[in-house]
Parts: C-alpha cells; structure tokens; sequence
C-alpha cells in the first residue's frame, strides 16, 4: 500500500498509489512529495515526487479565491454537487444547483463588458446559463442561456446555442453591456434541472472565465456559410452548321423552240 510521508496538504496519496487534490494559486511552482510504500511482506521503501503547478492564464476567474464558490438564487440552489477542477480554472456542476464567486471588487458593467469563457455539458437539465447579478437574489432577466429544455422568454436567449455542440466544448464570447449594465458583485453559473428524482443528472462545466472590457468592435461572429458550389455548366455541343459556299441554281431547261416552216412560194 501507498501513504503520503510529507508535502502540501492540497494532495492525498491514496492506498492503491493514485494521487488526488487540487492545488491553488499559492502552490504555483514545483511542489514536492514523500511516498512510502509497504509491500504484502511489510518491506518499506520511499520515494519522491515533483509536481510542477502551473499559475492560472491572465484574467482568468480563480474559482478558489474570494471566499471561493457559494450558493446563489436562494432556493433555486437544491439537490446537487460542485466541483473547482484545472487548478481553480474551472467549476464542475452536477444536478440541481446554482453557484456564484463573489467579484471583489465589485465590477462595473459598461456598453464594452465582455464575458468570455468555455462551455460543456455531458447531460442536458433544464436550463444552463451564466451571468452577473448585483446580489444572491437571482434575476432572471439577467441569465445568459446557453442550453436546456426551458423556454422562459424572460431570459436572454441569443446564446442558446450548445445544442449543436453538445457534448463537446464550446467557446463563447458574450458581450454583456449590450443587455445591460451596472456595479455587479456576483459572476454566477446556473445547472438547473427540473426533476421529481432525487437525484438530477444535469452536468455543466464553465472553463476559462474572463471578464473585461472590449475594444468596442463587433463580437466575433462564426465563419459565414458558403453557397454550395454549383456542378460545371456544360457548353453547349454546336448545331452544324451550313457551308457557306453557295451551290449553282439549277434552271429548268426550256423545250426547244420549233423553226417556224416558210410558207410557198
């Protein structure tokens, strides 16, 4: 069997060898591990491990920080689990559940706020959506849907558009401030999924969060579909045409003229 001997807390070393944790921002770096392991016979050797941590990329939402993920929208927030995976890059969603991190400093929604973030869903709930809200109270007029089976018309609908992607992942970049702006102070993530079950299976996962300002231009838009090409245009095969020589006019011969007989003399 395998235990830890030494090393940051954030990992655990499992009795079968596997290696389990998720580190943060301050274990950036190369962090290093004791493991001793016992065989059946009860002989004893040790080994060390390197693990090099690599910080989050600039901008990106550090899920553990600011108090790290809490629960948003009230009783909207029901049976379900979270999960902060990528070294804080990422929040897992399973089930019935709302979560937000708290934006501190609180951020100003201008014309030019942009949310830009990756997207993925295993198990389609009834609503998946992403947005920014003042507090925990959960508007509904400022949920950004990306996918689900509801078709509230209160919510903004124009990125609803997983379907075709799904279950892969999907990029998004969602110009916020021309929906609406203002001083907000909560980044939160809906995974809804209405269920008599007690055990909803919806599943989301939001990677890469940023929010900044953009240049002002228009936000990317896909490539443009092409007409298709249209089959070649056969020539079409020339009629023959006549010989342009003029062929001689055939007359009728006239009938012979008779000599006219003298009369006597």
């Amino acid at each position: 069997s395998f235990e830890k001997v030494s090393g940051p807390g954030w990992m655990s070393v499992l009795p079968d060898g596997s290696l389990s944790g998720v580190p943060d921002n301050l274990h950036v770096g190369v962090n290093e591990f004791e493991v001793q392991v016992t065989d059946p016979s009860g002989q004893k050797d040790e080994a060390f491990l390197r693990v090099d941590v690599q910080p989050l990329p600039e901008g990106v939402i550090d899920f553990d920080a600011n108090g790290g993920v809490r629960s948003f929208g009230g009783d909207e927030d029901g049976i379900g689990t979270y999960s902060i995976e990528e070294s804080g890059a990422a929040l897992s969603l399973h089930g019935n559940v709302y979560k937000a991190v708290k934006l501190d400093p609180p951020y100003e929604v201008t014309s030019l706020t942009v949310i830009e973030f990756d997207f993925r869903s295993e198990n389609r709930g009834s609503l998946h959506a992403i947005g920014l809200d003042e507090d925990d109270a959960a508007t509904k007029s400022y949920y950004f849907k990306l996918y689900g089976a509801r078709t509230k018309s209160n919510y903004i609908v124009d990125f609803a558009t997983y379907d075709d992607a799904a279950p892969d992942t999907k990029h998004y970049v969602i110009p916020v401030g021309q929906f609406y702006t203002g001083v907000k102070t909560r980044l939160f993530f809906v995974n809804d999924h209405d269920s008599k079950s007690s055990n909803p299976t919806a599943s989301g996962v939001f990677t890469n969060v940023k929010i900044y300002e953009s240049d002002g231009g228009p936000p990317p838009t896909s490539a443009p579909t092409l007409p298709p090409t249209p089959p070649p245009t056969q020539a079409p095969t020339p009629s023959p045409t006549k010989d342009p020589t003029p062929k001689p006019t055939k007359y009728p011969t006239p009938p012979p003229t008779p000599n006219p007989t003298p009369p006597p003399m």
